[in-house]
């Protein structure tokens, strides 16, 4: 992954993150008061973050280790954030949006 931002002559890319929702968070998250919109921004500036959600009753979490126990679930849970590689983020954009054909 490229944590930094890459400047090429089209603009700069950076790392971004892959949305998983409904999901139980994993254990021993680090936490910060600061307001859901700037959650993100802060753990996609720290390159030691590999993971972060965001829940109002608890705040913002971060993850600079192990993933442990994140599980999916079918019932409303937080949103977990996973960073991904900015040459990644195609093509997980594009299997997310793509149909299969028939």
């Amino acid at each position: 992954m490229q944590c930094e931002r890459v400047n090429t002559g089209k603009g700069s890319k950076m790392d971004g993150f892959l949305n998983l929702k409904m999901m139980k968070v994993p254990g021993f998250a680090d936490w910060s008061q600061v307001l859901e919109t700037d959650c993100r921004q802060q753990h996609l500036e720290c390159c030691s973050c590999i993971a972060y959600a965001y829940d109002t009753g608890i705040s913002c979490m971060s993850w600079t280790g192990s993933l442990i126990d994140a599980q999916e679930f079918s019932t409303a849970r937080v949103d977990l954030y996973i960073r991904v590689a900015y040459s990644d983020l195609g093509e997980f954009f594009y299997l997310s949006t793509s149909t299969q054909p028939d």
